[in-house]
């Protein structure tokens, strides 16, 4: 049940931001249109190559100037992308960090008087990502590596940390994309890591079910 007047404002990266018109946002935003009309708004704020610092430092435009009373939080594969130049050990944002940057935003979200949930990176098809970066290792080429599950549970953990010490919500969509039976079907064949219209679907219904319950 959502009050007249809630807004609903997703914010996050290239997940939250491709496919403009067809993403988890606009199916989750299409269910809340026909169940309250324009009594419910949803805003996306996703932009493409997004991570935590880069999310903070546009909260102010972004996020708190259009006043939302429920903002979800969906990061994790650009913050936990790993870098062959460093062997794979630095993540764009170093896991000790994750806690301390999402308490920072959520406090601020809070404090602009809006409900924060934060939801879980969703899981990938390693075989693909791993693949494409084994081939440019073979190449000889610097490159990066996304969606290493050990790296995704480790800012996972900072997230769900976070979201427990503000009193926050936590959403868990890494699971339920890991362990969905067709979850090939759920990423991109060519990285592995950004969403099909499958896993559109799926990343909608796993919002929805929470907003039900």
């Amino acid at each position: 049940a959502l009050p007249s007047g809630t807004r609903v404002l997703a914010l996050g990266d290239s997940l939250t931001a491709q496919q403009r018109g067809y993403n988890y946002v606009d199916k989750v935003a299409g269910w809340i249109r026909q169940k309250y009309g324009d009594k419910v708004e949803v805003f996306n704020a996703g932009v493409g190559g997004d991570y935590l610092t880069r999310v903070r430092d546009r909260l102010d435009k972004d996020v708190i100037a259009l006043k939302p009373t429920r903002v979800f939080i969906f990061l994790g594969h650009n913050d936990s992308k790993l870098s062959s130049t460093s062997k794979y050990t630095k993540p764009v944002t170093p896991f000790e960090q994750v806690e301390p940057l999402f308490t920072e935003m959520i406090q601020k979200i809070q404090k602009a008087g809006a409900q924060v949930t934060v939801m879980s990176s969703s899981s990938s098809n390693y075989d693909v990502s791993g693949a494409r970066a084994a081939e440019s290792a073979k190449a000889g080429k610097a490159h990066n590596l996304f969606g290493r599950p050990d790296a995704l549970e480790k800012f996972n953990e900072g997230a769900r940390k976070a979201a427990e010490a503000t009193k926050s919500d936590y959403l868990d969509v890494y699971g339920p994309t890991r362990d969905c039976a067709a979850k090939a079907s759920l990423f991109s064949p060519s990285d592995g890591v950004h969403l099909t219209q499958a896993g559109n679907r799926f990343l909608a219904l796993e919002v929805l079910k929470y907003l039900g319950k």
